[in-house]
């Protein structure tokens, strides 16, 4: 293996292909890259580094797109976003959360009224 180099982009070729998605969010667990959401109906996909694979979790999100999930207290929130096809896109309602462990979504709690966006870069802090 070549040494890799901090800061720097470099092509990484895999063993298989995640399916193709836009508009989704991606999230680091266990030392794996994670794609979550996107539109149209996608399964939760994680490139494992050891074998250069993309592994395919059994969760699969609906028209789930616009989101950047964030990791508290071992799940992974989405709590802003939109679903549906376009032109008639509307905001989640409610956070969306996701158990790796388990290969699990479930409903948060409900975004109040004045807090339902499109999208969001969001952060733990």
């Amino acid at each position: 293996r070549k040494r890799r180099m901090p800061g720097r982009w470099e092509t990484v070729h895999t063993s298989n292909d995640p399916d193709g998605r836009e508009e989704g969010g991606s999230f680091t667990w266990r030392g794996r890259l994670c794609l979550l959401g996107g539109r149209g109906v996608l399964p939760v996909e994680c490139l494992e580094p050891r074998s250069w694979r993309w592994e395919t979790h059994s969760a699969h999100t609906h028209d789930l797109h616009h989101v950047q999930p964030v990791e508290y207290q071992g799940q992974f929130w989405v709590v802003s976003g939109w679903v549906g096809a376009w032109p008639a896109e509307q905001q989640i309602k409610e956070t969306v959360l996701y158990d790796p462990g388990a290969q699990r979504l479930s409903r948060g709690c409900p975004i109040p009224d004045g807090h339902r966006r499109g999208a969001a870069g969001a952060i733990m802090w």
